[in-house]
């Protein structure tokens, strides 16, 4: 069961994943806006990769450094080949057949294009597959998503979005939703089956593959998916 909230009216509700469930919110998801978004793991703020204003507010929201790149999450690595060196891609099929969708991100070099708005130097991106079914349909209907945890930076992460109310100093709801639009955020959807427990983060851009941040993924399992042949 997922929760979603509407900060431009204040209405929620509850609803189960559906076709056209996951449309309204899509739907709802304007440009230049921010999301929030329940994931496998933790509560997200998200917004298109390519969408420069709505990225800017999420390190607004967040109080996130602008030298900290967001990670992009994706409903399958077809979905972002143009963006990757070719190279890349086999590794990241391999990671697809065996540890994706689940909490694993993984950093590869990408075009400019793809992480210019995404923070940090724009040479590399974090992608992973979650593990989430709303959210692999609205990623697969909005394509790749900037995402990151809906918490202040430095203050543990959240899996709710009374949760995240409170972190960022606002009323509960719906007292909070004129706050909360006036914040840029269309929609918020919580519920769902967080695990509360960050993703792996392995950076694949050097030939030894080095653990960033260590979560529920362990490196052997990593090293396992990359040495298997087709």
């Amino acid at each position: 069961m997922y929760q979603i909230y509407t900060p431009s009216t204040g209405a929620s509700l509850e609803a189960i994943v559906s076709e056209e469930v996951v449309r309204s919110i899509f739907d709802s998801m304007e440009r230049s806006k921010v999301a929030a978004l329940m994931t496998d793991t933790v509560l997200g703020l998200g917004a298109g990769f390519d969408d420069e204003a709505a990225i800017k507010r999420i390190f607004e929201i967040k109080r996130r450094p602008s030298d900290k790149t967001l990670a992009v999450l994706i409903p399958s690595v077809s979905s972002v080949t143009p963006f990757l060196r070719e190279e890349d891609l086999a590794d990241l099929f391999r990671i697809e057949d065996y540890l994706w969708p689940g909490p694993l991100t993984v950093v590869v070099t990408c075009h400019e294009y793809f992480a210019r708005y995404l923070g940090g130097d724009g040479s590399s991106v974090g992608v992973r597959v979650p593990n989430d079914p709303f959210l692999l349909r609205l990623l697969e209907i909005a394509g790749p998503l900037a995402v990151t945890s809906a918490n202040i930076s430095g203050l543990p992460a959240v899996t709710s979005v009374a949760e995240f109310i409170e972190q960022i100093g606002a009323p509960p709801w719906p007292e909070s939703h004129t706050d909360l639009f006036d914040l840029g955020i269309s929609v918020m959807v919580g519920g769902g089956s967080p695990s509360g427990k960050s993703s792996t983060v392995v950076d694949l851009r050097s030939s030894t593959p080095q653990i960033i941040r260590q979560g529920e993924v362990e490196l052997s399992r990593i090293l396992e998916a990359l040495q298997r042949v087709d």
